[in-house]
């Protein structure tokens, strides 16, 4: 399911993406609370105070889309090694990047 967040306090700043895609823990977590929910709160201390620029939210609903990527959900967080999460963001860009390499990658695997 396509899944489009849009931030009115980041001058309508929006980042899209398929919430199957992401861990399981995450898209469990987006179906039980909400994904509009997680991006508002992860956010929202920022917001709240009226200190916050328009680039700091964006890039707070960017690092936000980055945790939830790497599984890092409130309630389901697991330590975060952050040479293991960029290396998940690697392979996955990978595999995006080239079917081909995946496919060889998966032949040598066995897969």
């Amino acid at each position: 399911m396509q899944f489009t967040y849009t931030c009115k306090k980041a001058d309508d700043y929006s980042i899209e993406f398929e919430i199957e895609s992401m861990p399981a823990v995450t898209t469990a977590y987006f179906i039980r609370r909400g994904a509009r929910e997680y991006f508002d709160n992860y956010h929202a201390g920022a917001t709240k105070k009226g200190g916050a620029t328009v680039d700091e939210i964006k890039a707070l609903i960017d690092e936000a889309y980055q945790r939830a990527r790497d599984g890092e959900v409130p309630g389901e967080r697991t330590p975060s090694d952050p040479k293991k999460a960029e290396a998940k963001r690697r392979a996955v860009a990978m595999e995006q990047a080239s079917p081909e390499v995946n496919a060889e990658i998966n032949k040598l695997l066995g897969l």
